[in-house]
């Protein structure tokens, strides 16, 4: 019998695309992934993702686009098993600064040519991909 606590969490998470090129963060793990983070309760995943914008890299001015695809991975911490749900949106600034917070060691604007060969988890290169074919 599984004694594990079961978790799900609903993530938003942002492509923004220049030159050719994809915003990414780097995590405390050395793992590359998309802007943006959890939906807080009574959050849709529109102010999620301009909340989190503003707390990861110091972004105010964030467009929101279309969905460009919806995907689920699992992990197991300590005894809890989280099913994450993500949800990626065509995203636009007219930022240019990045300041990072805590959660992130890295940004970088990687070619798109590049991506994948970078440590990212596959459902992120996948949206990147449906991105890619839709622009």
């Amino acid at each position: 019998m599984n004694m594990n606590s079961r978790i799900q969490r609903i993530t938003a998470k942002g492509i923004i695309y220049r030159d050719n090129k994809i915003l990414l963060l780097k995590d405390s793990k050395n793992v590359w992934e998309l802007p943006g983070g959890k939906i807080e309760f009574g959050e849709s995943p529109e102010i999620s993702l301009v909340r989190e914008f503003r707390e990861e890299i110091g972004w105010n001015d964030l467009g929101i686009g279309k969905l460009v695809d919806v995907w689920d991975f699992t992990s197991t911490f300590e005894t809890i098993d989280y099913q994450f749900l993500v949800v990626v949106f065509a995203c636009n600034s007219t930022e240019e600064k990045i300041v990072l917070d805590k959660e992130s060691i890295e940004y970088d604007w990687v070619a798109v040519s590049e991506i994948e060969k970078l440590k990212m988890k596959d459902g992120y290169k996948n949206s990147i991909n449906k991105f890619l074919k839709e622009i």
